[in-house]
């Protein structure tokens, strides 16, 4: 009996150790990603950033497990070979990812222009900020997340647009750093937790731009609701349609996608225009729950490229919630009408 309590005892304190270890190495890949850049030239960075992330992938059981599920949870149909080869795909972009965000803010501009194909999306982009009205562009955390307001800041500079993105603040200080570097890089304004949403709602009323990535589930956001995500509820902020209805700011779906080793494609969807039907808790729904199927659908382009590792669907709605009224299907997001060409976005005077 107390031979088998000892032996219970160790593995316990084996698979604990494990556990930090991995922990350890993940935090020391993060690390490397975000500073290897400025201390090795660019081509030794990136050999060894690919190593790194690939120790750090098969030492992080846990993040393979959960991705691996998530994607079971989304593609049931798709083979386990698939899923396996999708959830690496969307671990190991982080690395060459933060790696051009470190390149980005010493390119020139006529580099910078060719590293990111725009084609339609430009002209969605330019009919919203010819609106008069402020731009609300809402992102996943899809293609390289962490570039997107930088390229922002950098295309808008000439028209004296601010962009700023409200985000948190990530738990490794050396990454919070970085990361807050990147974003300063071309004029960019970070705007963290704790009167955030104060903030991005006075920008959006000078007409300024606010990112938002509203795709994660995170336990810090207070208001939330419940809508369709591939296919089953998933919590998801309704801070994004609470400030388009306040502000009337364009909602412009976007991300920025990785086409090549250093080139991207900037991809938008038809702004999503938010319900008013005066109940404001079946508005906030419908309009999250549009933006939610517009991010979807530039994922399903690129499943390789989302961050899968997210417990995205960790927490599920209490017994008997049901969605607006007007909605007795939860798992149906109200359709998004027309298709790019058809874009129309109504120019607000004297704003």
């Amino acid at each position: 009996m107390r031979e088998g309590l000892g032996s219970t005892s160790s593995n316990r304190t084996r698979a604990g150790i494990s556990r930090r270890l991995r922990r350890h190495v993940v935090k020391a890949a993060l690390w490397m990603t975000f500073h290897l850049p400025g201390l090795l030239p660019r081509g030794v960075a990136r050999l060894l950033i690919s190593a790194v992330a690939r120790c750090a992938w098969w030492l992080d059981r846990g993040s393979r497990e959960r991705a691996t599920a998530n994607l079971a949870r989304a593609y049931p149909g798709q083979t386990p070979t698939w899923r396996d080869r999708v959830a690496r795909g969307s671990y190991l972009q982080i690395g060459p990812n933060a790696l051009d965000c470190y390149d980005f803010h010493r390119r020139s501009p006529e580099a910078v222009t060719h590293i990111v194909r725009e084609d339609d999306s430009a002209e969605l982009l330019d009919l919203a900020l010819s609106s008069g009205r402020g731009v609300l562009v809402v992102s996943a955390h899809v293609g390289n997340f962490m570039l997107l307001t930088p390229y922002l800041a950098f295309r808008l500079a000439s028209c004296n647009r601010l962009v700023h993105i409200v985000t948190g603040t990530p738990g490794i200080p050396a990454v919070a750093l970085a990361v807050g570097r990147v974003f300063a890089g071309h004029g960019g304004v970070w705007l963290r937790r704790g009167g955030a949403f104060r903030r991005a709602e006075q920008a959006l009323r000078e007409g300024q731009v606010v990112v938002i990535l509203m795709d994660q589930d995170s336990t810090r956001v207070r208001h939330a609701t419940y809508v369709p995500f591939f296919g089953e509820l998933a919590r998801t902020t309704t801070g994004p349609a609470v400030l388009a209805r306040l502000t009337d700011a364009v909602m412009l779906p976007m991300a920025l996608i990785r086409e090549s080793a250093q080139g991207y494609r900037l991809c938008a969807s038809i702004p999503v225009e938010p319900s008013r039907t005066g109940d404001l808790d079946r508005d906030e729904w419908e309009t999250t729950a549009r933006a939610t199927q517009a991010l979807q659908e530039i994922i399903e382009e690129v499943p390789d490229q989302w961050l899968w590792l997210h417990h995205r669907w960790r927490q599920q709605p209490p017994s008997g919630w049901r969605p607006p009224a007007g909605h007795a299907d939860a798992g149906a997001p109200p359709p998004l009408e027309g298709g790019a060409g058809d874009a129309q976005i109504e120019v607000r005077e004297g704003t």
